[in-house]
């Protein structure tokens, strides 16, 4: 049982160093980080790079990995939401530790606003609580933004607080 433990901490470590890189990084660049091609492999300049439920193969650690921010919802309409964005703090015992600001208490100074169109892929991401796996990854809609849903958004920033997402995947466990 320990092992368990030990691996979900880990894997939550490498999550939550990931994604602080991912909320303090903001770039203007259009492609996609991909890995190296392997060698002898064929390639294609012109696939493409997200997961949809025809090609499932992409996992919810590089989902994780490749997000540009993550957070909760605190307010949306039909072309934006407010995230409260999740980060990254030291704990005592020298681990990263993923920080949010609890419901109700998040400073609406500090919100990230996305701005999303028609054009937004919107995804449905079910996570298994107990085994931290993927079970799902499925298109959605935008009416499945709600208040205090966690998402992953993919985009372009403007700034630190405005962003025009490409996909926003909508994490829900299980």
């Amino acid at each position: 049982m320990k092992d368990n433990k030990s691996g979900k901490k880990v894997l939550a470590i490498g999550i939550c160093v990931v994604l602080a890189m991912g909320v303090t990084a903001c770039s203007s660049r259009k492609e996609p980080q991909t890995n190296e091609p392997q060698e002898n492999a064929p390639q294609d300049n012109n696939s493409e790079t997200q997961a949809t439920p025809k090609d499932n193969a992409q996992d919810s650690s590089s989902l994780f990995a490749n997000a540009n921010l993550q957070g909760s919802v605190v307010e949306f309409s039909d072309t934006e939401i407010s995230v409260s964005m999740a980060t990254t703090e030291t704990a005592d015992d020298g681990g990263e530790v993923m920080a949010e600001a609890a419901p109700g208490m998040e400073n609406k100074d500090e919100l990230a606003h996305i701005t999303y169109t028609d054009d937004t892929l919107i995804q449905l991401l079910v996570m298994d609580r107990a085994s931290q796996t993927q079970v799902s990854l499925s298109d959605a809609e935008k009416s499945s933004i709600k208040k205090q849903t966690s998402v992953l958004v993919f985009g372009s920033c403007q700034d630190t607080y405005h962003w025009t997402a490409d996909k926003v995947v909508i994490i829900r466990w299980q």
